[in-house]
């Protein structure tokens, strides 16, 4: 998804002196050597997936010989996020690049009580540390009438530098470019135990982000169909390095007059690799006095290794969707 903002540069989008999808030697013909901007605005339909997203889990027994354990995760869906982007190119196909992309979405909240049979029990996931005997935090519930709440956020966003270096084959094109990338995730966890009454008996606040800062390289390959259309394919590795934090409260026995309260942080050097694709078309117009538009459309994924999930820094995510854009070529 971010960082692979390739459609739309100059000669890929036949800008004059292309030579268009039948030239053998476009830089032979009128008007090549033309420098050129290309801007462009894109809106990425994409939903996230993890490896792991617990909400809570849920115990429901006969008090005998019976279990049954639930884990319920929280629920994205597709989600619409901008991208935007400029790329100046030479004649001699040298350019420079720069994107930005972001993605922002909260989980609808869930909820869940325990069973009325008063043998089972809802739990959010694990928190504090697991190290120190005694230190964990514990909102649980086995009394039916109680109902555990929880939510989650994902916040995540890109930022490119790139030099670019483009060669034309007769109606293939390849564009070839490295330079630096800056990103950021961020995960929220909130899980909020009430009773009957509507009392808040305990809560848990956990939040985590992982940013950094290093290398990134993308290569594309652009095959021409007829003078309007090219067929594109991207893919891009990113290694960044930078730093990762979480923070952590908790507040057990709220409805009692000595409530109980856990405060816990956490910092440490971090990785961030993030690997990306893109498989798509593009349409351009023919020449115009401003120019030459563009419209675009592709499947896009992206990994992003040990960026955890809501309730820990463990996992990895994913990104799975649709782009569509628009964007000048002048």
């Amino acid at each position: 998804m971010a960082g692979l903002p390739t459609f739309g540069s100059a000669r890929a989008e036949g800008w004059p002196g292309d030579g268009g999808p039948e030239s053998t030697a476009p830089c032979e013909a009128d008007g090549c050597g033309v420098s050129a901007w290309t801007v462009g605005f894109d809106i990425v339909f994409a939903k996230p997936y993890f490896e792991g997203n617990p909400a809570f889990t849920t115990l429901e027994s006969d008090g005998l010989s019976f279990n049954s354990i639930s884990d319920r995760s929280f629920d994205y869906d597709f989600e619409l996020s901008p991208r935007i982007w400029a790329h100046y190119e030479t004649g001699e196909g040298i350019g420079a690049r720069a994107a930005y992309w972001h993605f922002d979405q909260s989980a609808g909240s869930l909820t869940a009580s325990p069973p009325a049979n008063g043998f089972g029990s809802v739990a959010p996931p694990a928190f504090g540390p697991s190290n120190i005997s005694g230190a964990g935090v514990d909102i649980s519930s086995s009394i039916p009438g109680d109902t555990l709440t929880a939510s989650s956020g994902l916040d995540a966003y890109t930022l490119d530098f790139e030099v670019t270096k483009r060669g034309d084959f007769g109606a293939w094109s390849l564009l070839a470019s490295g330079g630096l990338r800056y990103a950021r995730v961020g995960q929220n966890y909130e899980g909020t135990l009430r009773n009957a009454a509507a009392t808040i008996l305990g809560v848990v606040d956990y939040q985590h982000a992982n940013q950094g800062i290093g290398p990134t390289v993308a290569i594309e390959s652009r095959r021409w169909l007829g003078d309007a259309i090219t067929l594109v394919a991207e893919s891009r590795a990113s290694l960044l390095m930078g730093d990762g934090d979480s923070r952590l409260y908790a507040g057990e026995d709220l409805d009692l007059t000595t409530p109980f309260h856990t405060f816990q942080t956490s910092s440490r050097d971090d990785l961030l690799p993030i690997l990306e694709g893109r498989l798509g078309a593009t349409w351009t117009s023919a020449d115009l006095e401003c120019g030459r538009f563009f419209a675009r459309g592709a499947f896009e994924g992206q990994w992003w290794g040990g960026a955890g999930s809501a309730s820990g820094e463990a996992g990895d995510l994913g990104f799975l969707g649709f782009t569509a854009g628009v964007g000048l070529v002048r």
